[in-house]
């Protein structure tokens, strides 16, 4: 369990710093930045660190992940390929989760905002020092009309995550089906027949090449991941060389 949480901290310390990365890049000659930088030189020090561990932390990603404009059927296959792939590379839930984690975040800060008066007057005081025209141009460039991107996500993550429930539906009939295979083909072979196993390990082994071959004969989604396992083992493979 540690190991995971310190993995996942790594994954988001490194989505946020991609995130900022991105961002200069796309929107460099945006003059959200002018705006940025003149509203910052006239804070007070410590507002000038919330400032910017706000903008950085909170703001771009959600930008950048959220209040974009990739298309939501784009969205929806991104995570419907990380949903796949984490069968095969468990590592890859954690972007999953990362993807909720943004929407809630990004969906529960609009919702504080617009209906907690001190939230939005704490915000107002230590972020913008009340400079009104400044706080809705910052938060329309990085969240848009407020909830919406994130309830339109929320949305795009709900139907994707139905759609890998009848994947993951589709993957267990067929992990069913390779048992109940293995075992029927594995008595026709043994029963009655002079095929004998020298030790245990023989029969586990002739089993399990039993089982590699219903896969690549009859069972799409588990030869998918197969193959997939042997790419990477074979990239893994060539670059240790």
């Amino acid at each position: 369990m540690f190991f995971f949480v310190l993995f996942f901290e790594f994954i988001e310390f490194l989505t946020i710093f991609l995130s900022v990365i991105l961002f200069f890049i796309i929107f460099w000659r945006n003059p959200i930045n002018t705006l940025i930088y003149n509203h910052f030189k006239k804070l007070s020090f410590k507002n000038k660190i919330f400032f910017a561990w706000f903008t950085l932390f909170f703001a771009i990603p959600n930008k950048i992940m959220i209040n974009n404009k990739i298309p939501n059927f784009l969205t929806g296959f991104v995570l419907f390929l990380i949903t796949v792939v984490s069968y095969v590379f468990p590592f890859f839930i954690v972007f999953y989760i990362l993807f909720w984690i943004n929407v809630m975040e990004s969906y529960f800060f609009a919702v504080l905002y617009e209906g907690k008066k001190f939230f939005k007057d704490f915000l107002d005081t230590k972020l913008f020092e009340n400079n009104q025209t400044f706080s809705k141009d910052y938060f329309s460039f990085f969240w848009g009309n407020m909830p919406s991107a994130a309830t339109t996500k929320g949305r795009t993550g709900i139907l994707t995550t139905i759609i890998s429930g009848l994947y993951t539906m589709a993957r267990y009939n067929e992990k069913a089906q390779l048992r109940e295979r293995t075992q029927l083909e594995f008595t026709q072979h043994t029963t009655g027949s002079v095929k004998k196993f020298a030790t245990p390990s023989d029969s586990l082994n002739f089993q399990k090449e039993l089982e590699n071959h219903i896969i690549d004969r009859d069972l799409v989604i588990l030869s998918a991941e197969k193959i997939a396992k042997n790419a990477l083992k074979n990239i893994v493979d060539s670059i240790i060389g």
